[in-house]
């Protein structure tokens, strides 16, 4: 997959989205917010905290991952976690560090919670596929439980970023204008429902990665 290129200019007018990851920044700054990033999910996190990073500091931007293979600093593995982890939020607060990203193990989210109402930005990758013989496993019961502290651990004023083609984790979202969906086709049922009540989604068109409302959608860049 290309680089994707981080937009400059709001992508949709009149929404809630910022208009560019500097203005994002700087209005958690006033607020004395961290700009962290969480990833949830059964399958894919990790790749997607990974993509996310390489997206970020190819346009420059100094980063923190937390991952299960442990902390990093501006891709510099670190010596522990809960330390540098401090560490790397201190830095974000202080200015020295613009984006942190949490990968959130369902197991350990079960087992120890979550802080609620402490991440700007909250993304899901999946829950079960739209398996129904999955949902029935213990582990995915408990994953379901794990879903719901996620979600209340966004801010108010924070985004959920949910999987469109998966009925578990879309059926979970607040309200529209705080939720972005991200599927693979604009024609998709649950993409297409959230967009009729006044949401944002992201969606693929031929090799164009879109980002937009129910009349307006613009590329971001090619996939």
């Amino acid at each position: 997959m290309k680089s994707v290129k981080l937009l400059d200019a709001s992508t949709v007018d009149a929404t809630p989205v910022p208009r560019s990851l500097s203005t994002w920044k700087a209005s958690l700054q006033e607020s004395g917010t961290a700009a962290v990033i969480a990833i949830a999910g059964s399958r894919g996190k990790t790749t997607v905290v990974r993509l996310v990073n390489a997206i970020l500091r190819d346009a420059g931007y100094r980063t923190a991952l937390w991952t299960d293979n442990g902390v990093e600093i501006n891709d510099r593995r670190q010596q522990g976690e809960l330390v540098p982890w401090s560490r790397a939020l201190a830095r974000l607060i202080a200015g020295t560090l613009d984006v942190a990203i949490q990968e959130l193990d369902w197991a350990t989210v079960h087992a120890v919670g979550l802080p609620g109402a402490v991440y700007p930005i909250v993304a899901v990758t999946n829950l079960c596929g739209n398996n129904d013989s999955c949902m029935t496993q213990l582990e995915t019961i408990r994953a379901a439980k794990s879903l719901d502290r996620v979600l209340a651990a966004v801010r108010p004023d924070g985004r959920l970023i949910l999987n469109g083609e998966d009925f578990a984790v879309a059926a979970a979202q607040r309200p529209p204008a705080a939720t972005t969906l991200v599927s693979l086709s604009q024609e998709s049922p649950l993409l297409r429902s959230h967009l009729r009540h006044g949401g944002i989604a992201g969606w693929l068109d031929r090799e164009q990665l879109m980002i937009g409302d129910v009349s307006r959608g613009d590329s971001v860049g090619q996939t």
